[in-house]
């Protein structure tokens, strides 16, 4: 079976996928390559209880994309990670925040003694959040928090950057 990748975007083009040892990739796998006990354990794409994949054709809609987390010391040091790991193939800018950052501590706080900058990225101001995506296009670039203030987060990107909230490629995990 050969896999054509095809969208509405470039609708007539083919291209075939394969591994990076050059077998060709299937547009998904079966039953029929697994046990006998495999499909009632672990189901097929695009179906209850979603263990292969969300969507039924699986990475081919929506490939999967390298993720770093990254974020270290201040602004500046993030912004030249990030563009690194851009430059690189990253597709996303994985926001990890220092401590303080994450529990709403600015860095003059004492109770942020010790800890800024320490396991991630010191945000104290809309200037360092200016600092640490300029030259990252956002809405070309997605990006991830994963602490309690990812929602200010996405307000500083909507402010900064003047764009619409529905073409920003933003996610989080904590709940807005």
């Amino acid at each position: 079976m050969r896999l054509m990748k095809k969208s509405p975007r470039n609708e007539g083009k083919v291209k075939m996928l394969y591994s990076e040892i050059g077998r060709e990739i299937s547009g998904h796998y079966s039953a029929a390559d697994l046990d006998a006990d495999a499909e009632a354990r672990i189901g097929v794409p695009g179906e209850f209880p979603f263990t292969r994949h969300i969507h039924a054709s699986g990475n081919r809609v929506r490939p999967w994309a390298p993720s770093l987390y990254s974020g270290f010391g201040s602004a500046e040091d993030t912004n030249r990670r990030f563009r690194f790991l851009i430059d690189a193939g990253n597709g996303r800018a994985n926001v990890a925040a220092d401590l303080p950052t994450q529990i709403g501590l600015d860095s003059d706080d004492p109770l942020a003694s010790g800890e800024v900058g320490r396991l991630g990225v010191a945000i104290d101001s809309l200037e360092d959040f200016e600092t640490m995506f300029e030259g990252v296009r956002l809405v070309a670039v997605k990006n991830e928090e994963q602490q309690a203030s990812a929602a200010v987060f996405r307000a500083r990107d909507l402010l900064v950057r003047n764009a619409s909230a529905k073409k920003m490629r933003r996610t989080s995990d904590s709940g807005d």
